[in-house]
């Protein structure tokens, strides 16, 4: 009895396994949503932040992408509170904070925004965010960078 052999048979399960490989690198590092190129500064890694948003320019106006692909438009000379970014910002800290409460545990970065700004803007396009973290309450936040070491 001749043996047919058939290619297909080895590739599928070899599909499979690159489909779940992209998919989990998709689903576990929340920076491939981000379209910002933040400053590269040799220093060694932080640990990941409660909260992180990316800023990155877009067109006019200020494109920002949450830690879960949220996208938000904010123009730079605009700094009211009822535009959608604050808002959204106002639930995070209160999701952060409950879970704070709830886990009777406070950890250094429990309160803690990182923006991974881009580095071709400016602090007149960062300061509508500062204002909406100052409005919802955030007193720690900082800026990340990205590590020159390979």
């Amino acid at each position: 009895m001749p043996v047919e052999f058939n290619p297909a048979f080895v590739l599928i399960p070899i599909g499979f396994c690159l489909l779940l490989l992209v998919f989990t690198r998709l689903e576990s590092d929340f920076r491939l949503l981000s379209s910002s190129v933040p400053v590269t500064i040799d220093k060694p890694e932080a640990p990941p932040p409660a909260i992180w948003f990316s800023l990155a320019p877009s067109d006019d106006k200020i494109r920002i992408v949450s830690r879960n692909g949220d996208v938000f438009f904010i123009d730079p000379n605009d700094v009211s509170a009822e535009s959608p970014f604050p808002v959204y910002l106002k639930k995070e800290m209160n999701r952060v904070l409950t879970d704070t409460v709830l886990s009777a545990r406070l950890e250094k970065s429990s309160g803690f925004v990182v923006l991974s700004v881009d580095q071709h803007l400016t602090y007149q396009h960062v300061r509508p965010v500062l204002y909406a973290l100052a409005n919802a309450g955030v007193a720690r936040y900082g800026f990340e960078t990205r590590s020159s070491a390979p």
